[in-house]
């Protein structure tokens, strides 16, 4: 899938959509997950359907998820 995206809001809703997306390859369930990140499930929700959530709790669970390398890879400088 590329990443045609035009505005703040649809970026942060597709980067939700994809961390449930691992979550559901993981056979969690979002109590779990929610659990392992140590954030609420309410929390978990909002991320997963329109990526409102602090960037505390995202990087949460990317370290529940363990894609903290993916993460890693996002900006590095090009040499």
């Amino acid at each position: 899938m590329s990443l045609n995206l035009y505005s703040e809001s649809a970026l942060m809703t597709e980067l939700g959509q994809r961390l449930r997306e691992h979550r559901l390859r993981r056979n969690m369930l979002q109590k779990e997950l929610a659990q392992k990140a140590g954030i609420s499930v309410s929390a978990l929700k909002k991320l997963e359907n329109d990526g409102k959530v602090t960037l505390e709790n995202f990087m949460k669970v990317v370290f529940a998820l363990r894609l903290e390398r993916e993460m890693m890879n996002l900006f590095t400088p090009r040499r």
